[in-house]
């Protein structure tokens, strides 16, 4: 097995373990992402925006082991990335904790397409 395909599965496991973990523990996702929830409404977003959908992607990267799949992986986290940097300034979102999430976003969305 090269570095490449290790990379790759990598990113995707990291994607299942969070999605599994988002989707087991909403309350405490939103938590670490500083989102508020109102009512249960917005624990059912989280468990399936942050959850599901995250289970899903990185599991189905898993399972097809296609580099196309594991680029489309990388892609999102980049354009999350880019989108949480344009949030810094239109929103003043920008802190330690968000620029962590962006470098994180970074460098899965790298490790997928590598």
């Amino acid at each position: 097995m090269d570095w490449i395909v290790i990379l790759n599965n990598f990113s995707a496991l990291a994607t299942l373990v969070f999605g599994l973990w988002a989707f087991a523990k909403p309350k405490a996702a939103a938590r670490l992402l500083y989102l508020d929830t109102y009512k249960q409404y917005g624990i059912s977003e989280i468990r399936s925006t942050y959850g599901a959908w995250m289970l899903g992607m990185g599991g189905f990267a898993l399972f097809c082991q296609n580099d196309l799949v594991f680029m489309a992986l990388g892609v999102a986290y980049l354009v999350t990335a880019l989108g949480r940097s344009m949030s810094f300034g239109i929103d003043g979102s920008f802190n330690n904790k968000t620029i962590k999430f962006v470098l994180f976003e970074i460098t899965m969305g790298l490790l997928a397409i590598v």
